[in-house]
């Protein structure tokens, strides 16, 4: 068998988050050896949304097989206050190469991983955490959702139609958009670890969120203009929306005048790309 890039890293993955599982999944994925931690109960995400029909897998979701393809799980209720509990995760944390997590750092301290106690049992583990606020600031002891994630980062915003509330994205987009950024903090220390520089990442979910403006935040410092919400139908771009159609809708991205002149070809009316009507995005909108 061909080694995987991460062949041979050994990662240990704890706590019930999504962003965390998400990091764990790509790292596995690219031959990492990646243990997930869970609760005697198992993790929530097991118990999310339609579970799979078979007796063998009546306890995993499709949302709990998609984030762990390629892990090995096992079960520990570390979150008691148990010698024991604490003995055994530290031991676990000591065989670790790198240690992904979403704790605060009271609570890391709680489990006897924080720094002086990872020190003291000699756990020379590289260290991502992943958290909704970061470690400190005004938010820090904050809990978030997908839901918070996307207000405080500025999307609901522009999610929705301009007359009416602003509408939630599905499922756990700030989660998954967290996850990769962990994946390349674990990268960038998997790398820096070999120039005895510091071993330890922090991914905020917010920050994630805010910094993944396309060009709202950039548009608003240099030329003051707010951006304004506009549904299904972007104020530069059209047609990049949803149309409805007789059974249901049909999604289009044509963000370039190649890509209008071939849809034009496409619904049979090639005419349309050299109607000086359309001849650029922005009044497409208004044909």
């Amino acid at each position: 068998m061909t080694d995987s890039a991460l062949t041979g890293l050994n990662v240990l993955e704890l706590g019930e988050s999504v962003a965390v599982a998400y990091c764990g999944r790509w790292l596995a994925a690219f031959g990492a050896d990646v243990t997930k931690v869970e609760p005697s109960a198992g993790d929530w995400t097991r118990r999310y949304g339609v579970a799979a029909a078979t007796d063998a897998a009546r306890d995993m979701s499709a949302l709990f097989a998609y984030l762990n393809t390629g892990k090995r799980s096992v079960t520990q209720d570390f979150d008691r206050d148990s010698a024991e509990a604490g003995a055994s995760l530290r031991q676990r944390a000591s065989l670790a190469d790198l240690i992904i997590h979403p704790f605060a750092p009271a609570d890391l301290e709680r489990l006897g991983l924080g720094p002086e106690a990872r020190r003291d049992a000699g756990i020379g583990s590289l260290i991502v955490s992943v958290s909704d606020f970061g470690s400190d600031g005004p938010y820090a002891s904050y809990r978030g959702a997908p839901i918070v994630h996307l207000a405080l980062g500025g999307y609901l915003h522009l999610s929705g139609a301009p007359d009416r509330a602003p509408l939630m994205l599905p499922g756990f987009q700030s989660e998954y958009l967290g996850g990769l950024h962990a994946v390349i903090a674990a990268l960038a220390l998997s790398l820096d670890r070999r120039l005895n520089r510091p071993t330890q990442a922090e991914v905020s979910l917010m920050e994630v969120m805010t910094s993944l403006h396309q060009f709202t935040t950039v548009q608003f410092t240099y030329e003051g203009v707010n951006r304004k919400r506009n549904g299904n139908r972007r104020e530069n771009l059209h047609p990049s929306t949803l149309i409805p159609c007789k059974d249901g809708y049909v999604g289009m991205a044509l963000p370039t005048n190649d890509l209008w002149a071939r849809q034009c070809a496409m619904i049979g009316q090639p005419e349309l790309a050299d109607d000086p009507r359309f001849a650029t995005p922005a009044p497409r909108p208004r044909g």
